[in-house]
Order: structure tokens, then sequence, then C-alpha cells
């Protein structure tokens, strides 16, 4: 089988362990209805704040159909049940791109001189979402294994208020939503070397804070030791972006690279949700 087609089959199984099977495998053949695959193409449109694209739910209604048309072939069905669904509107939305390898030293190189320069090094190296990254501590760091156990992601909510009120939001940690958010990554030794300095630079900052220091354990944090917000990051990244010259992606697009430099390689992630 050539490499190209090794690749759409790791996709496919990717959807297929970590998509498909946790949201459907305990409904039985025989009782499983359009409602309940219209609810998970729904729930998918929600997952992680944003609608997975136009041609994922597509790939992923062509894995229902072909699987449950060949039990519908073998007479263990009736009817198929994916033809009542339909993909939600709105789902439409562009591709997400890609760095390419000069483009990613571009901004690294730039991004080098900053306190969170391993941030991005992260993001790049690992494909752990933001809300992972902002999330992540250092007792789910094994530098010296050479892996990072995401856990955990940074999400920022709204407060309900009376009418007339002012909308405060608030910093909440959660738990993975999907069993591939809950992970273990391996670690390349360019990302392992940029959290051994950045561990050092930070242990600096801690000394200088003294008794002002919060004692988050956080990998990323501010001077103080708190939690970073999002916006602060993704203002980051786009002052770094600019400043690098390369196409005004998005920081969500550095996930996406980091599944292409993968896919490229030849390795199946089957840790990586899509999206």
């Amino acid at each position: 089988m050539s490499s190209c087609g090794g690749k759409f089959i790791g996709r496919y199984d990717i959807l297929i362990r970590f998509s498909i099977i946790p949201a459907l495998g305990q409904h039985k053949l025989l009782k499983l209805r359009p409602e309940h695959l219209q609810a998970f193409i729904n729930g998918l449109k929600k997952e992680n704040g944003e609608a997975p694209s136009l041609a994922t739910l597509q790939k992923i209604k062509h894995v229902l159909s072909g699987a449950l048309g060949q039990a519908l072939k073998n007479g263990l069905i009736t009817r198929n049940p994916v033809t009542a669904i339909t993909l939600p509107k709105g789902s439409g939305r562009k591709k997400v791109g890609a760095f390419t390898a000069a483009e990613q030293t571009a901004l690294l190189s730039v991004a080098n001189s900053h306190r969170l320069s391993a941030l991005f090094a992260l993001a790049l190296g690992t494909g752990m979402r933001i809300g992972e990254l902002l999330a992540l501590r250092w007792a789910d760091v094994e530098i010296g294994q050479g892996s990072i156990t995401v856990s955990a992601s940074l999400s920022r909510s709204k407060d309900r208020k009376p009418t007339g009120e002012a909308i405060k939001t608030s910093l909440k940690i959660e738990e993975p939503k999907t069993r591939s958010g809950h992970r273990v990554i391996p670690l390349t030794l360019e990302v392992k070397q940029a959290l051994i300095k950045h561990r050092e630079q930070q242990a600096a900052e801690r000394l200088r804070a003294g008794s002002a220091w919060v004692k988050n354990d956080l990998v990323f944090c501010t001077q103080l030791g708190g939690y970073l917000g999002y916006r602060n990051v993704t203002r980051l990244y786009e002052g770094f972006r600019d400043r690098a010259g390369i196409p005004k992606l998005t920081f969500h697009c550095l996930r996406h690279t980091f599944v292409t430099n993968a896919i490229g390689a030849g390795v199946d992630y089957f840790y990586l949700a899509l999206e």
C-alpha cells in the first residue's frame, strides 16, 4: 500500500477510535437510530467550542455510512440510519492552514528571546491546544522520560449575573472532554531542550518574586506564577507571527502544523483528535 493511502487510513482510524466508538459504541446495532447519529454529529459541532470543518464532518458521515451500509448488506439491520441525518448548518468554515518548515523556524527564531518562547516550541512540537498549554503543570512533565501527560485545559467562562449587571468571566480548569483529549505525548529533543531552558528561567523568576510567587506549579505562567490569559498569549503570538513575516494564521494553526508534520513523517499519532 502506498504511503498516501496509509495516511488516509490513519486519519480514518483516528476518527473511528477516538470519536465514533466512544460516542456510539454503547448502542446495540439493531437499536441504533438516526437520532443517535444526529445527536453525535451535532455534538461534534460544539466540541472544544468550535465547529469541525465540513470536510471532517463529511469524513465521519462517510465512515458511518460505509460501516452501516455493510451491516445492511449482511442483513444485520433493515435500513441504514445514516441516510436520515444531515450535517449542521454553518459547518463549512474555511480549511485551517499550516506553516511550512521555513515559516516554523522563522516564528521560533523571533520568539526565542521571550520568556514564553518554550510555549510556542511546545505548540509546534506537541500539537497541544492553547487551553492545554495554559493548564499544564510541571507535575505532568517528565523531561527525563521525554513525555507530557495532558490532563486538563484552561478555559474562561461567563458568570451569569442579574439583568443590568456587567457580565464577568472567570478561569476554569477542566478535564479533557474526550478520551483522546487525555493523552501522553512524547517529546522531541528540541522540545525537551526548550523546557529545560524555560524551567531554569522560571526558577530565577520565582526567586525574584519571593513571597509574591503564586504556587500553582504552572509550566507557563505570569512572572508571579499566576495563570496566563488567552488573549495575552494570542496577542503575543500574533506579534511574533507578524515580525517573522509569515502568513496570518491563527494560534490554532500551530496544532494543525504539528499534525501535518506528523503525517508527513509517516507517524500515526492516535492520541490526536482531529480539529
